[in-house]
């Protein structure tokens, strides 16, 4: 049902009344939220959405309604989310402690062209992918058999994270 509501609060300009089970908090929340977007991760859905209660743009996860209940129209006029709307490209290569050969397979699992895989990722998503990836740690956290490939652009991308990567 939360699915189907969601949908149709997106398409018909509408709020939603929802119960939401934040990590943040124990029990659930009633909140009001106009959403106008969803997107998979790879692992969970996400609602982007404005929050009523909180006046702020937030990302909630789908499983996470149990319940949702279409409301009045949304008021809120569509606003500018850099996040949701623009790109940046992750550029990623084959991690330099491989051997010529395993470095020649990564290359090739990734898709990569001259060394480097230029992968354009949303910037709300941005921290799934590198996570998906396994780039969301030192490199040398991880075994290099396990660690297919490395961020190149390290520099660009931390700023947008709002992060250090650890």
């Amino acid at each position: 049902m939360a699915v189907r509501n969601v949908l149709m609060a997106c398409a018909q300009r509408r709020t939603l009344a929802i119960e939401y089970q934040s990590m943040s908090f124990v029990r659930p929340l009633t909140r009001g939220i106009a959403p106008y977007g969803i997107a998979d991760d790879g692992f969970r859905c996400h609602i982007r959405a404005y929050c009523i209660k909180g006046h702020v743009l937030k990302y909630f996860v789908l499983s996470r309604i149990l319940n949702s209940e279409l409301a009045g129209p949304a008021e809120t006029a569509p606003v500018s989310d850099a996040d949701w709307m623009e790109a940046i490209t992750q550029n990623n290569s084959a991690p330099p402690f491989l051997s010529e050969d395993q470095k020649r397979m990564a290359e090739l699992d990734c898709w990569m062209t001259d060394r480097t895989a230029q992968v354009a990722v949303r910037k709300w998503h941005l921290f799934y992918s590198l996570k998906k990836l396994g780039l969301n740690t030192e490199v040398c956290a991880r075994a290099p058999q396990d660690q297919h490939v490395v961020l190149v652009n390290m520099s660009e991308v931390q700023p947008i994270l709002g992060r250090k990567i650890a």
